[in-house]
């Protein structure tokens, strides 16, 4: 069989007939991959796309010139964001996301309508299935399962090309996946590479599955207000979702295939197609009826570039998690512009449950997986936050101004004197914050050895009034924790 099969499942020869048939099979492959739309330009807002949002250039300066907090910062300086012909549906869309709150459900698509076809886990089982065959020589079970799948998912690329190797391997030997003559695959060079691809991610996230009982370090202090969170494998090509047990305790529920940038990570500048990592929340929800064919089933927008990013000087935005188009069922592990595309039944699924600006979405190179319980990096963190919370509660703004970096910058292109005045209004009335440090929602990042990041969601009384704050928090080489971004969420 395939050698690439062979070298993951072990060494055994296929014999029949049917070649006829292979061909057959590895042309609606190359076809289809011809026939896959591709977005010109920015993925989200490309000329090509028409009615998507228009890519704005969003660089802004995230911190002033470094003064005291106490003193007044140098002006800042933000660039003119770059304008796009938008269309009228573009505008409509564009507006949606810029103001980062949730879209109303269209009138012809219900929030509980959901995609056709089959989902990530159903699929990797007839995979997993077909790939036991062919590990056990089973040839005729192999190829029956294969044609199962494609009729069930036909516009499943892998799938089809899975069945025409079966079908080649009847015939003569098959050297590698998708041995398809070069008159075949002319006129798309790049799509049985891709497939090839595709294959090796999905059986290795199969292969290296995460340790039982175990998180993400960035999510070992999520409190009871993140009732999901999200977590992105590059890596892996691997989106995994987590929820809350009938104990409340935060657990593994759902993982899927996904594809990322062309360019792969990290992303820097506005169209270097390449996807950013950090941490993130999903602000909104578009549906179909608001997007393009080319985002499928809808599109969840992430707050890139977050105060993170903007402190950085990174570009860019409309960084989202969205379908794939109706002619594909998945998509190559590198093939949008920057943004994580799922299979339209997982993103149905996935867009059921999350909620807008507290689900958080971690995009990493790799996951750091530990035993849920474990305490790494909460210990020192918790202590600074403790203490920032007594100074908000009993001190003055004098005493907690040195919790906060000079080049504070908040909401808006807020800067430190302005926060300060704020800071000061604040504390002449009545403040309530919980001491209960399990009731903060505390998201980590690791950027470097050095260099870390925790952003934090609790629940502050002022006067009569109670709303969710949110701190971005760093600490760098061996300093003390500080804030660099506060804003009410």
């Amino acid at each position: 069989m395939v050698s690439f099969l062979v070298s993951v499942l072990g060494r055994k020869a296929f014999i029949g007939g049917r070649g006829w048939l292979a061909w057959a099979a590895l042309l609606l492959v190359c076809s289809m991959a011809l026939a896959a739309p591709r977005a010109e330009g920015k993925e989200q807002h490309g000329a090509a796309a028409a009615a998507a949002p228009a890519d704005k250039k969003t660089k802004k300066s995230a911190h002033q010139t470094t003064v005291k907090p106490a003193s007044k910062p140098a002006p800042k300086k933000a660039e003119k964001a770059q304008e796009q012909p938008k269309t009228k549906a573009s505008k409509t869309v564009q507006k949606k996301e810029q103001e980062q709150t949730p879209a109303p459900a269209p009138k012809n698509r219900s929030a509980g309508q959901r995609s056709t076809g089959l989902h990530g886990v159903q699929v990797e089982a007839q995979l997993q299935a077909i790939y036991a065959a062919i590990a056990t020589a089973d040839n005729r079970q192999a190829l029956r399962l294969a044609e199962q799948l494609t009729r069930s998912q036909p516009n499943f690329q892998l799938g089809q090309m899975l069945y025409a190797d079966l079908l080649l391997a009847q015939t003569r030997p098959v050297a590698v996946p998708g041995s398809a003559p070069e008159a075949l695959t002319r006129a798309a060079p790049g799509a049985i590479t891709d497939l090839r691809a595709e294959a090796k991610v999905r059986i290795k996230a199969q292969q290296e599955r995460p340790p039982a009982g175990s998180l993400p370090e960035n999510f070992l202090a999520l409190s009871a207000w993140n009732s999901q969170a999200i977590a992105v494998d590059i890596g892996k090509s691997r989106l995994y979702v987590f929820d809350r047990n009938a104990a409340g305790q935060l657990q593994l529920q759902h993982d899927y295939y996904i594809s990322i940038a062309r360019l792969g990570a990290i992303k820097t500048n506005e169209g270097d197609l390449r996807t950013p990592l950090g941490p993130y929340f999903i602000t909104s929800h578009l549906y179909p009826s608001q997007l393009p064919a080319f985002y499928g089933a809808g599109a969840l927008p992430l707050n890139y570039p977050n105060p993170y990013d903007l402190r950085r000087g990174k570009s860019g935005s409309g960084i989202w998690l969205h379908g794939t188009p109706p002619q594909q069922y998945s998509r190559p592990p590198q093939a949008s512009e920057g943004c994580v595309v799922l299979t339209n039944p997982d993103f149905d699924a996935l867009a059921q449950t999350v909620s807008l600006r507290s689900t958080p979405v971690v995009i990493a190179q790799s996951l750091r997986w530990l035993p849920a319980g474990s305490n790494t990096w909460q210990a020192g963190f918790d202590t600074a936050w403790q203490a920032w919370r007594s100074h908000k509660l009993q001190g003055t703004a004098v005493s907690l101004a040195p919790f906060y970096y000079a080049s504070f910058a908040g909401q808006g292109g807020q800067n430190w004197v302005s926060f300060y005045r704020q800071l000061q209004g604040e504390m002449r009335q009545s403040r309530r914050i919980s001491a209960d440090i399990g009731k903060v929602s505390r998201v980590y990042w690791r950027e470097a050895a050095d260099e870390e990041v925790v952003v934090t969601t609790f629940a502050q009384s002022l006067g009569a009034r109670e709303k969710n704050r949110r701190q971005y928090w760093r600490r760098k080489a061996g300093n003390p924790w500080r804030i660099f971004y506060e804003s009410d969420v």
